[in-house]
């Protein structure tokens, strides 16, 4: 599957997480194995892939329709991911007027297409 497992494929990765001007970024950049063998950097936008569920991070769904945008709408990442660690840490809103402290394996929701990362 092409939407899991980066890591077993991509041999760097870091990226851009927390506060960037008045928004909340979470970007995985990575360098990856094209079909070739080639390698090549690529990056994703985890807002894309991953969704705020009652104060928990979750992989979106292949068809979710994202009613109000990914994850970042509601929660702040709190860690930088990088190579070695695929957990991303997050403190969301859980939908009650709380907070929770949040974490996913970005493998379970991130891979390698032919060197270009995806959800």
């Amino acid at each position: 599957l092409a939407g899991v497992n980066f890591s077993q494929s991509c041999t760097w990765w870091g990226g851009t997480y927390g506060t960037f001007g008045a928004n909340f970024v979470a970007t995985l950049q990575a360098t990856c194995r094209t079909v070739a063998g080639a390698y090549m950097t690529t990056s994703l936008d985890l807002n894309t892939c991953i969704i705020n569920a009652s104060g928990y991070l979750l992989c979106r769904p292949i068809h979710y329709i994202m009613r109000s945008g990914g994850f970042l709408g509601s929660c702040q990442p709190t860690n930088s991911p990088s190579t070695g660690d695929t957990y991303l840490q997050a403190t969301c809103l859980d939908g009650q007027g709380g907070n929770n402290r949040a974490s996913i394996d970005l493998d379970t929701c991130v891979g390698n297409a032919d060197g270009v990362l995806v959800c």
